[in-house]
């Protein structure tokens, strides 16, 4: 599941969600998604807050990790940027 959603960044997707028991203790409860649908290319801009909070989150919040893939990428420092140029940077982002 994992490697289909690392897939689909820069498009647009329906996330099916579940709440699970864990084995150890059903009294627990996490979300899992259970399915995902590509809907198609994101054909809208994506504001620089929330394009640059996905960039960090994507490197588990290291800035020093999450600037050089944004710069790599060739995302502009302000304004909004595309899905598929966050896309790109979010593939940059070094995996830890």
């Amino acid at each position: 599941m994992i490697a289909r959603a690392r897939a689909l960044v820069g498009r647009r997707v329906l996330v099916y969600k579940d709440m699970e028991g864990l084995a150890s203790n059903p009294m627990h409860k996490v979300r899992g998604a259970v399915h995902l649908m590509d809907l198609g290319p994101e054909l809208e801009a994506i504001g620089e807050d929330e394009a640059k909070n996905h960039a960090l989150a994507a490197a588990n919040g290291d800035k020093d990790a999450a600037l050089p893939a944004w710069n790599g990428a060739g995302l502009p420092e302000r304004g909004p940027v595309s899905a598929e140029q966050l896309g790109r940077a979010l593939a940059a982002v070094p995996v830890t």
